[in-house]
C-alpha cells in the first residue's frame, strides 16, 4: 500500500481504500465511519494519534473511494468486508472505533473474531435493533423513504443536512463539505446512503448480530466518548451502550454533536489515548 492509502484487495476480493499509517508494531486502531461519510472523518482524530498507534481507516463498501458491488447486501456487506480486511492484515488485535453505523459494524466484526479485538471504542451510535422506536422509525421513514431518496437524489441533501445539523462545537468549512459530498457526485453512488438509512430499523438480524458481539467482547476494555448535543443518538442510547460494555470507561465531549470525530477531534483523540495509557501532552 502506497505511504498515507491506497487500495487493498482483502482476501475474499473486496477492494477497498485503506489508510494503513503509524508504526507497524504499535497498537493498532480501525476505524469505521456511518452513514453518509467516510474514513476522511476520522483525520484529525488519526493525525493525533498515528505516532503512538498504528491506525487502518477503511473506506466502507459504497463509501469514499470503495466501491459497492451491485446488488450487495446492505448492511451485511459493511462487516463482511471489515472482517476479511481484518483477516488479511499482518496485525495483533486490534481496538476497534466505531461511529454511527460503524458502530454498529464494529460489533459485528467483533463477535465473528473476538480474538482478534483488543478493545472498543463507541461514539455516538448504536449496535442493537432499533425497530419499534419512533425517534428512529421516523428517520427511517423519511430518510430511507421517498422524501430522503428524491433530497439525496437531487442535491445530495443527506450530506448537505447531516453534516451541518450535527456538528454543534462548529460548522463544517467548505473543505469538509467538499470532501464529503465528492464520493457522490454521481447521483447513482447516493444510494447506499438511504439504503443504509431504511436499514436503522430494518436490519433487525444485522443489528441483532451486533448486540450479540458486544456480548462476546464484555470483557475487554471499552471507551464510550459521546458527543452530548447529538439530535440522534441521545443518552439513553449512551446508557444502553455502557450496560452491554461492564469494561468501559466514559469521557463526555461537551457540545459536540453527532459527527464526534469532526466536532471533537482533540477531545476524542485524547480519550482513546488516555484509554489506552499512551496520552501525551501534544494530542492537542
Amino acid at each position: 500500500m502506497p505511504p498515507g492509502g491506497g487500495f487493498v484487495t482483502t482476501p475474499a476480493g473486496y477492494r477497498l481504500w485503506c489508510r494503513d499509517v503509524g508504526p507497524s508494531d504499535a497498537p493498532a486502531l480501525l476505524f469505521l465511519h456511518g452513514n453518509p461519510t467516510h474514513g476522511f472523518l476520522w483525520r484529525g482524530v488519526v493525525a493525533r494519534l498515528c505516532s503512538r498507534f498504528r491506525c487502518l481507516v477503511p473506506d466502507l463498501p459504497g463509501f469514499g473511494r470503495s466501491p459497492l458491488a451491485a446488488g450487495a447486501a446492505l448492511p451485511a456487506v459493511l462487516a463482511d468486508a471489515v472482517t476479511d480486511l481484518l483477516d488479511g492484515r499482518h496485525t495483533g488485535p486490534v481496538i476497534l472505533v466505531g461511529h454511527d453505523w460503524g458502530l454498529a459494524t464494529a460489533a459485528v466484526v467483533a463477535g465473528r473474531r473476538p480474538d482478534r479485538v483488543a478493545g472498543l471504542v463507541a461514539t455516538n451510535g448504536w449496535a442493537w435493533p432499533l425497530a419499534g422506536q419512533p425517534r428512529f422509525a421516523l428517520f427511517a421513514r423519511l430518510m430511507g423513504g421517498p422524501p430522503g431518496r428524491g433530497l439525496i437524489r437531487r442535491c445530495d441533501g443527506f450530506v448537505a443536512l447531516g453534516l451541518r445539523l450535527g456538528m454543534r462545537r462548529r460548522g463544517p468549512s467548505k473543505r469538509v463539505m467538499r470532501a464529503c459530498h465528492a464520493p457522490f457526485r454521481d447521483p447513482a453512488d447516493r444510494a447506499v446512503q438511504w439504503r443504509l438509512a431504511r436499514a436503522t430499523t430494518g436490519a433487525t438480524a444485522f443489528l441483532q448480530e451486533a448486540e450479540a458481539g458486544l456480548h462476546r467482547i464484555a470483557d475487554r476494555p471499552a471507551l464510550v466518548a459521546w458527543g452530548d448535543r447529538d439530535p440522534a443518538f441521545r443518552a439513553s442510547e449512551r446508557r444502553r451502550l455502557e450496560g452491554l460494555l461492564p469494561r468501559h470507561e466514559t469521557v463526555i465531549l461537551a457540545g459536540a454533536g453527532h459527527f464526534t470525530p469532526e466536532d471533537a477531534p482533540e477531545a476524542l483523540a485524547r480519550a482513546i489515548a488516555g484509554r489506552w495509557g499512551r496520552a501525551a501532552p501534544d494530542l492537542s
